[in-house]
């Protein structure tokens, strides 16, 4: 099944890619550059480079159970990757502006903690020094040290994000659909981060990054109040803050060929008229998918009705239909609570936050990138390691950077 879904994609983009087009920016999808998938120390990673020389490299950090397959499509070196639309729409655009995108995966402790907020905030667990090495790899192996670095977190991802700003250097950083809770995640004293460097015989520091908030105007009050207030707080901090209120957008004949390489210009027409014809589309053009807490009945018939229209589409000759347009679904389905503007990730935005981080990139320090920096050079920092150090502070200080005692140093080298 697994190699029939990237030998689809691999024609169906090839045929159809130079049709999307629209009044819209034009995709072709060709241009999206085969993944490489990787677990690094405890950590999956998928990594897409640009051609040419990349100007930067964004960090994403993914949404809870968001498996990092999303991010890319099937390659021989991601064979596993299914390539979400919301998502690729994300990728496409870093990656024709020039950016390496890095996609790392929270620490693999299990299934069940497949989201950054269940081993977060920092202070109260071990897992940011593993984040931070995981990086520091790419960052090195790549020899990326030079280039600006940046954050764009969603939902759960985006808190771990603007939480690693403060632990990582980088030149902005950017949360969708999340914020933080200031009074316990976060203390003001954080928002300069300290980090000693026995190399240059001096502690590391660096001003907190410009922050941009991405809010969905659907999404539950509980979540939109909190990033109003992540706003407000940082502002009071006199830290540059920006919040984008992520708005419904109406579906056109030929959205889902633009954004679906699979989906040809006819096909999307068909499919918009016929969505309309069950309600899933209003008379204006706007998603009516309603969410399982609203109403399961809703939830389970509008479910329905868009899996036998696309079965009808894709999978009428397949002995097993269900099956064959299960990942379907799930894309056309996240579409639909994207444009919905409620808490799904969505790519609508994404020049905005591309603008962002090149208008308000803070600079790079010089220390930071070289060479001989033990924030580049840091002594084994696996689980053990960190645990034998910390006992230590959890106030956020940064404290997994501090020298530990010399009679601990032999037998792990430097990375």
């Amino acid at each position: 099944m697994r190699r029939l879904a990237i030998v689809l994609y691999i024609l169906l983009t090839s045929a159809a890619a130079l049709k999307h087009r629209s009044g819209e920016n034009p995709i072709d999808w060709r241009l999206v550059p085969p993944s490489v998938y990787e677990n690094l120390h405890n950590h999956e990673t998928l990594v897409t480079i640009p051609e040419g020389p990349p100007k930067g490299v964004i960090f994403v950090l993914a949404a809870c159970d968001t498996f990092l397959e999303v991010w890319g499509f099937p390659s021989h070196g991601c064979k596993h990757c299914v390539g979400k639309p919301e998502e690729m729409l994300i990728v496409y655009h870093a990656i024709t502006r020039g950016y390496v995108v890095v996609v790392i995966g929270p620490l693999l402790s299990g299934v069940d903690n497949l989201c950054f907020m269940r081993t977060w905030p920092p202070e109260e667990s071990l897992e940011t020094a593993e984040l931070r090495r995981t990086m520091r790899l790419i960052l090195e192996e790549h020899d990326w040290w030079h280039l600006p670095r940046f954050l764009l977190g969603t939902s759960a991802g985006g808190s771990a994000a603007m939480i690693l700003a403060a632990r990582f250097p980088v030149q902005a950083v950017a949360s969708m659909l999340m914020g933080l809770q200031p009074d316990h995640m976060f203390e003001e004293r954080n928002l300069l981060c300290w980090n000693p460097d026995t190399a240059l015989k001096r502690n590391m520091t660096w001003a907190y990054p410009p922050v941009l908030l991405l809010k969905a105007s659907n999404d539950n009050d509980g979540v939109k109040e909190r990033m109003d207030n992540t706003k407000n707080f940082f502002r009071r901090h006199g830290i540059y803050a920006e919040l984008i209120v992520m708005e419904p957008y109406p579906f056109q004949p030929h959205t889902f060929g633009r954004m679906l390489p699979y989906v040809d210009s006819d096909q999307s027409v068909a499919l918009f008229e016929e969505f309309r014809a069950v309600g899933l589309i209003d008379e204006r053009g706007f998603g009516q998918m309603p969410q399982y807490h609203e109403s399961v009945e809703r939830w389970e018939k509008s479910r329905d009705d868009l899996r036998h229209i696309l079965i009808s589409h894709f999978a009428k000759d397949s002995a097993d239909p269900n099956r064959a347009v299960h990942k379907f679904v799930e894309h056309m389905w996240k579409m639909f609570y994207a444009a919905q503007a409620v808490h799904e990730t969505r790519g609508k935005e994404i020049n905005q936050v591309l603008d962002f981080f090149e208008r308000r990139a803070v600079p790079d320090m010089e220390e930071i990138t070289d060479k001989d920096s033990d924030l580049v050079h840091q002594w084994g920092s696996n689980a053990e390691d960190v645990a034998y150090r910390l006992g230590l502070p959890k106030d956020g200080s940064c404290g997994e950077l501090l020298p530990r005692p010399a009679e601990a140093r032999s037998g792990k080298g430097a990375r």
